[in-house]
């Protein structure tokens, strides 16, 4: 297995440079969120077999069957990502938190409703429009001391398979490059080392931090069709073309405190190096479904999504500043380097998605309903190789698929939520708790509960929800053969929602 991840990582580097494709990126375009109306935000997003609902477009589009009038809506969203961060790996370090909003439109939509002039189909409805589906707003920062530093990566992109060092032209210009130049490691015609090991320093603890900033949102743009038949069986499909836009900025620090158990180390002062992304993507799905009325009360729905196939361009770049005071003349030396632009296409498909429901329909009161939704976060792949079809490339995609298969695993999500209707008014209330995706001990779970009101009346109606969303998560700032050698930082989430839903019946 070290073997095997040592190979990815000498392929990584000296082909191309992929930091974007890993397991985590597959899951930040594999879990969805779909955030949609605030009617449905206020149920947990239960409402696969409730529908008339422009997110059932994005959920089970036999929803749209249910539809009597023709119908515009949009969602402005005021978007709040809170997050705390621990790096855990010695004890004494303490939790830092910080924050990212924004405003959006979680949806825009039109459904045009049409009776056909077949006696026991009674509505044939199409509908196009936007939800959005996932949001990546965010803003992390942790600090504290641990033993360990980035230069350990460097070392091990610095050799080759065999363990025998690269010379100095054959390393990549992202990563151990910019650490030859800047001194972070030296001695590579011998053996690498970083530049305070060389006055045989082992391993102190260092004072590290890292901001993290990312940006952007999956907006999904549907094209839907549903019919109605006999008041019975609903059924549905939807075109869906989901468009990614993300950003992100890490910038990671190391710096000798004086703190450390021998005091001031030696020769070096401090180490930053940033990393900058920019993704942009496009892909496209179908979604079928159908919902069956058992009673004039009961309704069972199930839908089917099929893989999410994007086609991405990443665009990025390195920056590296090493400060060391030289030992003969006793002066600051600091040395920044930034890396060439880079830019690299791919291809990525998601799982596909199997979605349950059921709603029950409590007289004019209301109702309450539930989803249960499963996927196979393993089946999830990547196709590095569109633009770069050389050997290093295809064993990279080789292991970093199998990686997927083997690190991750099923799971099912459950939402459940109801609704309680006073005359004009409603009162919603909703829970929703999704899986680990991960077949390690690794987490990223979360749970949330939501909150809302309507008010409907039959030409307009206004929708107000508030979802919170706990999240927790496990990162590491760099990824080293030995994995427990790695940094480890936890990560709990607090993400706000507040949506206001405006409809107009036509």
């Amino acid at each position: 297995m070290l073997k095997t991840i040592k190979l990815s990582l000498f392929f990584l580097c000296s082909f191309h440079f992929a930091s974007a494709q890993t397991m985590a990126d597959a899951l930040r375009y594999s879990v969805i969120d779909v955030g949609g109306t605030a009617r449905t935000v206020g149920v947990g997003g239960a409402i696969g077999a409730l529908g008339a609902d422009f997110t059932v477009l994005s959920t089970n589009p036999a929803g749209l069957a249910m539809y009597r009038k023709s119908e515009l809506t949009f969602t402005p969203t005021f978007y709040v990502n809170q997050s705390d961060a621990t790096l855990t790996n010695e004890a004494g370090n303490s939790s830092t938190n910080d924050s990212r909003s924004n405003f959006n439109f979680n949806n825009v939509g039109v459904v045009l409703s049409n009776v056909p002039y077949a006696p026991k189909w009674k509505t044939s409805n199409v509908a196009i429009g936007v939800n959005r589906i996932n949001n990546f707003s965010r803003k992390v920062f942790y600090e504290g001391t641990s033993t360990g530093s980035y230069t350990d990566r460097f070392l091990e992109l610095a050799t080759d398979e065999t363990g025998e060092p690269l010379l100095f032209g054959q390393l990549d210009q992202f990563e151990a490059g910019l650490a030859a130049t800047t001194g972070a490691i030296i001695d590579l015609t011998s053996e690498p080392v970083p530049r305070w090991e060389s006055d045989f320093l082992d391993n102190p603890p260092v004072f590290k931090d890292q901001v993290i900033t990312s940006s952007g949102a999956t907006s999904e743009l549907l094209f839907g069709w549903g019919t109605n038949y006999d008041e019975k069986i609903m059924l549905g499909i939807s075109v869906g073309v989901p468009i990614v836009s993300y950003s992100e900025t890490k910038t990671y620090r190391e710096v000798d405190t004086g703190e450390s158990r021998d005091g001031d180390i030696p020769v070096f002062n401090d180490f930053t190096f940033e990393e900058r992304l920019v993704t942009s993507g496009v892909g496209v799905n179908i979604k079928a479904g159908l919902i069956y009325r058992a009673t004039q009360a009961v309704r069972i729905g199930l839908a089917f999504h099929s893989p999410t196939v994007y086609s991405f361009t990443d665009d990025f770049s390195t920056f590296m500043e090493y400060s060391y005071t030289d030992g003969f003349t006793g002066l600051e030396e600091r040395i920044p380097e930034s890396s060439p632009d880079g830019n690299f296409e791919y291809r990525f498909s998601t799982p596909w998605r199997v979605l349950g429901s059921f709603g029950y329909i409590v007289g004019k009161s209301g109702f309450i309903s539930a989803e249960v939704e499963y996927l196979d976060y393993g089946n999830a792949s990547f196709n590095l190789t569109r633009n770069a079809n050389d050997a290093g490339t295809r064993q990279y995609q080789n292991e970093l698929n199998g990686e997927l298969e083997d690190g991750l695993s099923s799971t099912v999500n459950v939402r459940v939520g109801g609704e309680y209707a006073i005359n004009a008014f409603r009162v919603r209330a909703g829970l929703g708790i999704n899986g680990n995706p991960y077949a390690s001990n690794l987490n990223l779970s979360s749970t949330a509960i939501s909150t809302g009101l309507g008010w409907r009346t039959k030409g307009f109606y206004a929708d107000f929800a508030y979802k919170l969303k706990l999240a927790s998560e496990e990162y590491s700032p760099y990824r080293l053969v030995d994995e427990s050698a790695q940094q480890s930082v936890d990560i709990d989430s607090k993400i706000h929602r507040l949506l206001l839903t405006i409809g107009l019946r036509f």
